[in-house]
């Protein structure tokens, strides 16, 4: 099977199952996050001069890293997300050397990991490009919306912030290009989180 021809099939069967699966109280983590994952993924992969077959993992891993939240629900989804992808890429005889660098690269994913290949270390960066741009004040808001929904309750805004400040401060970007690129952006989101939570006596 050809490059363009599994990644198809792979885009294909992903929003399949966005359509099919996708629950309300998922407002971050939708069809939406996924794509700008993928063309985050695609970006930080144009930099580094990787081969056929790890170009080929970063984007179908960018397309699979968050399935497990559809079918699932689970705090633990990058796992189920990594076995759903492993079957599917089974399914239609791809490469062992592709599934297993696809595996590893969404496994990444989970925060706070430590990812020791290139591709496992885009792919977890792209999951989290936002942090370091413009864009985290919006997905932050959705991000919040999402986890009040998900556990059925209500979070208040100095506990969300706080835990928003905690995941910037303790964040590092694991490529070159998104540290150079992004780290300033991040420090700008941070500042804004204190400001929020100074101006509001949190």
């Amino acid at each position: 099977m050809n490059n363009k021809e599994i990644i198809k099939k792979v885009e294909t069967h992903v929003r399949e199952l966005y359509e099919a699966h996708l629950d309300d109280i998922f407002v971050y983590h939708d069809l939406e996050h996924v794509e700008k994952v993928v063309e985050a993924a695609d970006q930080i992969s144009n930099h580094y001069k990787l081969n056929k077959l790890e170009t080929q993992a970063v984007h179908i891993a960018a397309w699979f890293h968050d399935v497990g939240y559809l079918l699932y629900h689970s705090n633990g989804h990058e796992v189920k997300s990594a076995e759903l992808a492993v079957e599917f890429l089974k399914q239609e005889n791809a490469n062992q050397e592709l599934i297993k660098n696809v595996k590893e690269a969404i496994l990444a994913t989970k925060v706070f990991s430590k990812p020791t290949t290139l591709t496992a270390k885009i792919v977890a960066d792209a999951d989290l490009f936002n942090l370091g741009t413009s864009d985290f004040r919006k997905t932050n808001k959705k991000m919040w919306v999402e986890m009040k929904r998900y556990y059925g309750k209500k979070i208040p805004a100095h506990v969300w912030y706080k835990s928003a400040l905690d995941l910037l401060e303790k964040h590092q970007y694991h490529t070159e290009y998104c540290r150079n690129l992004l780290q300033e952006g991040k420090q700008e989101n941070i500042d804004l989180m204190k400001k929020w939570l100074e101006e509001n006596g949190s």
